[in-house]
C-alpha cells in the first residue's frame, strides 16, 4: 500500500499525489487560478483512484483522519454491526469483493439471505 495525499479546501479535491508537494503541485496544475489556502492531508489509495477517474467534486469522508471514499466510511461504520462469520467469508473467499462497495453490497446480501432481512446501519 503507497501513500497518498489529497489537497482539498474542505469540500473538493484539488489535487493528488504520493507525498505532501505532490498533491500541493498537482492541485496547483489543476487549478492555476485557484486562491486561498488548501489542507493537504492522507487519504486511501481508493479515494486517490476515484479522484483520478471521477474528479474531485466528490463526496468523500475522513476515518481516523485519513480522507477516503464514502464507500469506505460506510464499511467501517457498518463493521461493528455484522455477522462475524459472514464478514469473514466474504474476506477470505469473495475475490469480488475488491473495493469497499462491493464488499458492503455482498455483505448486504448474504446478510437477508441468512436473516431474511434488509442489514441496516
Amino acid at each position: 500500500m503507497t501513500k497518498q495525499y489529497i489537497a482539498h479546501d474542505g469540500l473538493n479535491i484539488y489535487g493528488t499525489g504520493k507525498s505532501l508537494i505532490a498533491a500541493t503541485s498537482d492541485a496547483s496544475r489543476n487549478c492555476p487560478d485557484l486562491r486561498g489556502v488548501l489542507e493537504v492531508q492522507r487519504c486511501t489509495e481508493a479515494l486517490a483512484l476515484q479522484v483520478q477517474n471521477e474528479g474531485g467534486a466528490i463526496t468523500w469522508d475522513e476515518i481516523d483522519g485519513i480522507a477516503c471514499t464514502e464507500a469506505e466510511y460506510a464499511l467501517d461504520q457498518a463493521a461493528p454491526l455484522m455477522d462475524d462469520a459472514i464478514r469473514e467469508d466474504i474476506h477470505s473467499n469473495f475475490a469480488a469483493a475488491s473495493d469497499a462497495a462491493e464488499f458492503l453490497a455482498e455483505y448486504e446480501r448474504r446478510h437477508e439471505a441468512k436473516y431474511a432481512e434488509e442489514f441496516r446501519i
